[in-house]
């Protein structure tokens, strides 16, 4: 069906005049080109309960099949793997029905995002140490499922030392405080920063965008941390059931080594998903093992057809520890965050530093800068909202200035002219000043809470005048806005 729309709304947008027999060959040789891509793929799958024995080593036999597993999918493989028998069906339900039951209350308290094809995401986020405080009843029903969450990495993580020590690696990831040599993999989950998000995703009819202008609802990219845990999302069959169902929902793509584009295939029985993040790299340099070359994933997601479903999602980012030194700087991530939030220009193209992206990333066109889900970022009255940040007005570049020679203040791309959409990652936005017919799309005074009414494949050829350096006032736009 996406295919479909895409291809209508691909007509349309070109004017062309296309005949019934044209439209169905055209649509044909466009279905087939995206099945071959992205057919169905079946995620690696391990049973966590032979993780437990092998770390255990209850049976000679299971340290085999799990660590070749687990050579597989994460050393050299794709970087997803499923772990089964973790949770039971009915505490997923519990956990689903108590943020159904968030949702639909009178005082909900949700942080919200409309993404560009009119879908809403509802979003409840915590550390994982911390509580729920916005909806009591999630806090309540999510303990046992967070405890769990904490459980496998941990394990998973711990096996991996176990096999990384086999490799001849002694593996230490070292810190700036002095109380100690480094962290092992182990260590890095259970002393790192974790940040937990519930999502509920619905269809926003009043949004004003139609679903056919936009194929995916949240495009390609790789996550911020090194990991994410998360529960793979299920869809609620029908709200006004009691008790409420749920099924494994659909429309989830990976990108594999070799370039391919796959709709992951969950089943009830995933439980636990390891999805690799950005921050593998500062691993890979530490482990400088052929044998090792743990690989980001890059992702989408599409949200299904049914304008009455509600999607739901549950997952944990890890982070490294504010103290763990960076992989190429002699510098700690905490240090980092703070030289940041005192320079926090760093991801314009006149900053030869770099240090907000190897924060994220040993490589700086690796990150992809988000807001934590339950941050909310405002701007001052002198400053402007661009890409996720506040900039501050200049004397070239701000609503007086740029009014003062006829045109308008705008976020807009450098590479292309194109204004940002509210949503759109890229270093290159910055704010400019710009014709007035070309400001279509406004840059919002807040975020993450913004209607897009562009797809981020449109361009609205928009003409910089200017692109002086700004100063940005925050760094929360190096969390996440919107994991799965």
């Amino acid at each position: 069906m996406a295919d479909g729309r895409w291809l209508r709304s691909y007509i349309r947008r070109n004017k062309m005049k296309i005949s019934p027999t044209q439209f169905i060959l055209a649509f044909i040789g466009t279905a087939n080109l995206i099945l071959a891509s992205e057919k169905s793929w079946e995620p690696p799958r391990i049973d966590y309960r032979d993780v437990l024995q092998s770390i255990r080593q209850t049976n000679p036999d299971t340290p085999i099949d799990v660590e070749n597993s687990i050579r597989d999918a994460i050393f050299t493989g794709p970087g997803i793997l499923s772990i089964t028998n973790v949770i039971s069906p009915s505490e997923k339900k519990k956990l689903f029905d108590a943020m159904f039951e968030c949702y639909a209350s009178s005082t909900n308290s949700a942080k919200e995002v409309v993404y560009l094809d009119g879908t809403k995401r509802s979003t409840w986020a915590a550390p994982s140490s911390g509580s729920i405080q916005t909806c009591d009843v999630l806090n309540e029903a999510s303990r046992l499922m967070r405890n769990q969450i904490g459980e496998v990495t941990y394990n998973l993580a711990l096996k991996i030392d176990d096999m990384l020590s086999k490799l001849g690696q002694s593996v230490v990831f070292p810190k700036s405080s002095p109380d100690g040599v480094g962290y092992n993999l182990s260590e890095l989950v259970s002393q790192g920063e974790q940040l937990d998000h519930f999502h509920i995703y619905s269809s926003n009819p009043s949004s004003g965008t139609s679903t056919e202008e936009v194929f995916r609802t949240i495009d390609w990219h790789t996550d911020y941390g090194f990991a994410l845990a998360f529960v793979p999302g299920q869809v609620m069959i029908d709200d006004t059931s009691s008790p409420h169902k749920y099924t494994p929902s659909k429309d989830f793509f990976i990108r594999l080594p070799d370039g391919s584009r796959r709709e992951v295939s969950f089943t009830a029985d995933d439980d636990v998903v390891i999805l690799l993040g950005d921050g593998v790299s500062h691993i890979n340099n530490v482990i400088d093992d052929d044998e090792v070359n743990l690989r980001a994933v890059p992702h989408s997601f599409v949200m299904p057809d049914d304008k009455d479903v509600l999607r739901m999602w549950y997952g944990r980012m890890l982070l490294f520890p504010v103290d763990m030194l960076h992989s190429n700087l002699n510098r700690s991530f905490g240090d980092l965050k703070e030289a940041m939030n005192s320079d926090p220009s760093y991801h314009l193209s006149s900053n030869s530093n770099h240090l907000g992206y190897a924060l994220g990333c040993s490589s700086p066109e690796a990150l992809i800068p988000r807001l934590l889900a339950d941050e909310t970022m405002s701007c001052d009255d002198d400053q402007f909202m661009c890409w996720h940040a506040c900039f501050n007005h200049t004397e070239e570049v701000s609503p007086d200035a740029c009014e003062s020679r006829d045109l308008e203040l705008a976020c807009v791309s450098s590479i292309d002219g194109s204004i940002w959409d509210g949503e759109t990652h890229g270093k290159e936005f910055e704010p400019t000043c710009i014709l007035a017919d070309d400001a279509t799309e406004s840059s919002p005074t807040t975020s993450p809470n913004v209607q897009a009414t562009e797809s981020p494949t449109s361009s609205t050829n928009a003409t910089p005048h200017s692109s002086p350096a700004f100063l940005v006032a925050s760094v929360a736009a190096f969390l996440m806005a919107h994991v799965f």
